[in-house]
């Protein structure tokens, strides 16, 4: 097929709001600080091999030799990943000359890493870019993953064994049993009775690692099929119920943004009508006809994301603002903006009163309420003292939560008024969807 004929359709985004807990969050450890020790004694050369699916349970556990206190003294501290053992130790196997540095064997890679309180009753999962060769992941000393797929993606569900609100160990034992470091494809590698692909590369951890946090229901995986028509796509959605019964009545967003732009060429609601316990497949027909299609010289791309919610449309138009509010709040918060809106931005001080009659001056340039002492130093806008308590209690409190408590209509106008000069602050623009809601006479 010609190159001319293909849309491309590429960066998936999958998002899920079914219910508060339902917020997907990602916490990033490739940036944390990693450990690694070399398990020179370690014996794997005639292990068993086990391919995906695995259950974890019926699976050997390979602890460090003479005991987890071997990783109480890393041979190297403080990398980020990726990383491999050649990168960061090589010649330890005592030969430093040309190829010849590398490691076979056991090394194991390990973190600690502070688990939000706030995930608790969410499901956790570990998504990993790539390993090398053999992956055996423990989670707090508990063996949790395992994979055998070199150097491709895979994800483990990790929920049972991390402790919210606690610091928790992330611990990779990583087996090496070769490496093809003369580039002849050629050649045959073994380990024990089994053949394997000779690969260019070292022993290590070799992609990117984060955790996720869902709800009990959510999208698990969003897969795209190219359609003979080249305007036309297949999207696959994969909903995961782990709530324990059927559930019913769901919508499903499927928007697709030209990038990098973010010009939206597709947008469409879809009615989930029932999920039932388990995997649930949804397939939908994709027509963008005025998209561009990908060539050499325009390479176009577009981004698609799915995504659900539910609260805004089963809340009354009171209960609808409060939400709405709230979301705009925890965007800000995400993206690295969150308003200081029970302390003082700039000093620190507590807002100790919650009084409506009580005035607090809040700054947008600064990034929250201004206290009375460092008034002269920032240019703000009086807030009422409730409405700042409101604002901060929504960014910190569950969708659930918010749907189940009656937030004053004019409270959620007042903190959505707050968002707009925060915007136009730091965006330097108005929001059109805020300006019409204030002057559409709906609410």
């Amino acid at each position: 097929m010609n190159q001319k004929f293909l849309l491309l359709i590429t960066g998936v985004v999958l998002n899920i709001f079914i219910g508060s807990s339902q917020e997907r969050v990602n916490l990033d450890l490739s940036s944390q600080p990693w450990n690694i020790t070399l398990d020179r004694a370690a014996v794997w050369q005639n292990d068993e091999l086990y391919l995906p699916p695995v259950d974890i349970k019926a699976l050997p556990v390979n602890t460090p030799t003479g005991g987890w206190q071997l990783l109480k003294h890393p041979d190297k501290t403080g990398i980020n990943l990726p990383a491999t053992v050649e990168e960061h130790l090589w010649g330890w196997n005592g030969q430093t000359f040309g190829v010849t540095g590398n490691y076979t064997g056991v090394s194991w890679f390990e973190t600690e890493v502070d688990i939000p309180a706030e995930w608790k009753d969410r499901r956790i999962a570990m998504n990993i870019g790539s390993v090398r060769f053999r992956a055996e992941i423990f989670v707090n000393h508990q063996l949790a993953g395992y994979d055998l797929v070199n150097s491709t993606p895979f994800s483990i569900d990790i929920t049972p064994f991390i402790e919210p609100g606690k610091k928790n160990v992330i611990t990779f034992r990583i087996t090496d049993p070769n490496g093809n470091f003369n580039w002849k494809d050629s050649q045959v590698y073994t380990w024990g009775v089994y053949r394997t692909n000779p690969s260019h590369g070292f022993g290590g951890i070799t992609g990117k690692v984060e955790l996720e946090a869902t709800g009990k229901l959510y999208v698990k995986d969003v897969f795209i099929k190219n359609q003979p028509e080249p305007h036309a796509i297949e999207v696959e959605v994969r909903a995961a119920n782990e709530t324990g019964a059927s559930v019913t009545n769901k919508e499903l967003c499927l928007e697709i943004k030209e990038h990098p732009n973010g010009q939206t060429v597709y947008r469409k609601n879809v009615r989930l009508e029932s999920l039932k316990e388990g995997e649930n497949l949804q397939t939908y027909q994709i027509k963008v006809p005025n998209a561009h299609l990908w060539s050499v010289d325009s390479p176009r791309l577009y981004d698609l994301s799915a995504s659900a919610l539910e609260h805004a449309e089963s809340c009354d138009a009171t209960g609808a603002l409060a939400v709405c509010a709230a979301f705009m709040l925890k965007a800000f918060a995400f993206s690295g903006f969150r308003p200081s809106l029970n302390r003082c931005v700039m000093c620190g001080r507590p807002l100790a009163s919650d009084d409506s009659r009580v005035q607090v001056a809040f700054s947008p340039a600064e990034g929250g309420a201004v206290c009375r002492d460092c008034l002269m130093f920032s240019d703000t806008v009086q807030v009422g003292s409730d409405v700042l308590s409101w604002a901060h209690w929504l960014m910190m409190s569950t969708f659930d939560e918010i749907a189940q408590r009656e937030v004053p209509r004019h409270i959620s106008f007042e903190i959505l008024h707050l968002c707009q000069a925060w915007v136009r602050e730091h965006v330097g623009s108005k929001l059109k969807s805020l300006e019409f809601l204030f002057t559409c006479g709906l609410f």
